[in-house]
């Protein structure tokens, strides 16, 4: 892991849950029905690597909640975590593939 990622992930803050599902809840009023999908995403994740997937999980489901078209949870750690999300969380997800970080 290099010096910059390290600290940047030391450095890593997510908003209050609640804050970031006053925004949806606003952006899914000011959008309506129009053909727009709003998509939301968490770093909980990558917050604690105790608590953190537990953290993003609850969070996805708020912004479904909230009436998000789908949810995205950012840095699952092993090939297992994507597997977890998918059975934890409501609705839509989105995720993404990589080889390396």
């Amino acid at each position: 892991m290099t010096s910059s990622l390290l600290v940047s992930l030391i450095l890593l803050q997510v908003i209050p849950a609640e804050e970031h599902t006053t925004k949806i809840k606003y952006a899914r009023h000011v959008i309506g029905d129009s053909d727009f999908f709003l998509m939301t995403k968490t770093d909980g994740r990558a917050t604690s690597a105790k608590t953190g997937l537990l953290d993003a999980t609850m969070r996805a489901n708020l912004y479904m909640d909230a009436k998000a078209d789908a949810s995205f949870v950012e840095a699952p750690r092993d090939d297992d975590e994507p597997k977890q999300i998918g059975r934890q969380t409501k609705g839509f997800r989105v995720c993404n593939m990589t080889e390396v970080g």
